[in-house]
């Protein structure tokens, strides 16, 4: 059991790291490439490309953060479900309701809540996220 907890343990703790360096990266105004910082909580290429074409979009779209951005409201440990050779899966709910995005100082999308299942896998001796499932939701309630 102490196993298991460390595993879910490390797992939030990458997802978290991904998401200020995704914040990073956006409040930079997108990017072309990966950081390393990304790069080093990425395990498939699924889950590369997904995450380098936002920023691409971000970047060509010349689009701006006006807002906090991403909060994490809640991590929940799903035992029961895998993906992609996953060890370890878990759900965050997200809000970034404070946030809009602009382009040229006009609102063009604001922020939404969202639920990401993550599925974390081992690379090398680190979890690194291998799939990711994404939906919008009401609330980070229930």
């Amino acid at each position: 059991m102490k196993a298991q907890d460390a595993l879910y343990a490390e797992a939030e703790q990458v997802y978290r790291t991904y998401q200020a360096e995704f914040l990073k990266v956006i409040r930079a105004g997108g990017a072309d490439k990966l950081t390393p910082g990304l790069q080093a909580v990425i395990g498939s290429k699924e889950v590369e490309q997904d995450i380098l074409d936002q920023l691409v979009n971000f970047k060509a779209r010349q689009l701006e953060l006006d807002g906090a951005g991403a909060t994490i409201k809640s991590a929940t440990r799903k035992p029961t479900i895998t993906k992609s050779g996953s060890v370890v899966a878990m759900s965050f709910c997200i809000d970034s309701t404070g946030s809009k995005i602009l382009r040229k100082g006009k609102v063009v999308s604001r922020g939404i809540i969202g639920d990401e299942t993550v599925f974390f896998g081992e690379v090398g001796k680190s979890l690194r996220m291998v799939a990711m499932e994404s939906e919008e939701r009401e609330s980070c309630e229930g």
